[in-house]
């Protein structure tokens, strides 16, 4: 279950790293909005009805309500290794510009043994 749980989170951050080197940005990610193939286990991004290409002024903020707290992660997930805690913290960070790309998250330790990026 981890490794297919890992894999997920790879091709989503796949998805969204070819997005941005498209320049668009997704601006609605959620559970709904992926599609799994069931026999493969393949995941695609779905419904880019709120995408944006960058530099397309665009509201800071859409009608989507977010809510970031300060949680320890370890105890809202108490089995995430620690290299899994480190990048969901990066992916998680209440700053945007200090966030973790997408790219970068591909490399991270957490999803090293899923592939390389071409």
């Amino acid at each position: 279950l981890l490794f297919l749980l890992q894999s997920f989170l790879w091709q989503i951050l796949r998805g969204i790293a070819y997005c941005h080197s498209h320049r668009v940005l997704h601006r609605d990610l959620k559970p709904q909005n992926l599609l799994i193939e069931k026999r493969t286990n393949t995941l695609k991004l779905a419904d880019f009805g709120l995408a944006r290409a960058f530099g397309i002024p665009i509201r800071t903020f859409t009608q989507e309500v977010a809510y970031l707290c300060d949680n320890d992660l370890a105890a809202v997930v108490p089995t995430l290794e620690p290299a899994g805690i480190d990048l969901l913290s990066k992916m998680l960070h209440w700053e945007p510009g200090k966030r973790i790309h997408a790219r970068e998250a591909l490399q991270h330790e957490y999803l090293k043994d899923l592939g390389v990026v071409p």
